[in-house]
């Protein structure tokens, strides 16, 4: 037992992220490691064209993926949420995304565009399946 959490502990690193930084996977922890790398290496070479030519296309390359991983993220949610408007938390997330402070009738406004273009999109039937969550009357 010993063994395995010395092990676990020599082959865990901690990365330090930026505070905008969604959900880290393996990739984004080495991309950072290596802009950390390249940022420390920079300070003492501060005249070094490439290093800092490198970090540029490390910070472009770690952008992407961040964009990657966040709209990963949000087709996780939105799958989690499609057929189950009955749940409390569908409707939290509905609430939130329409703008909570307006009125009520603002929100039937723009629930009832949303349905519409999901119903040109869609087809009414798969919007009343998508609503109804599956149930059947």
């Amino acid at each position: 037992m010993r063994t395995l959490n010395a092990t676990a502990q020599a082959a865990t690193t901690e990365v330090e992220a930026d505070k905008g930084t969604p959900q880290i996977d393996s990739r984004l922890a080495h991309l950072l490691e290596a802009r950390n790398s390249l940022k420390s290496r920079w300070r003492r070479q501060r005249h070094n064209r490439k290093l800092r030519k490198r970090i540029a296309m490390l910070n472009r390359e770690i952008e992407k993926h961040s964009a990657v991983l966040c709209r990963q993220q949000w087709q996780a949610v939105c799958q989690e949420a499609d057929g189950q408007i009955h749940k409390s938390q569908t409707w939290h997330l509905l609430r939130h995304l329409l703008d909570e402070n307006k009125t009520k009738g603002t929100q039937r406004y723009i629930l009832a565009r949303t349905l519409h273009k999901a119903k040109q999109d869609l087809g009414e039937a798969e919007v009343r399946r998508r609503i109804d969550g599956g149930r059947r009357q």
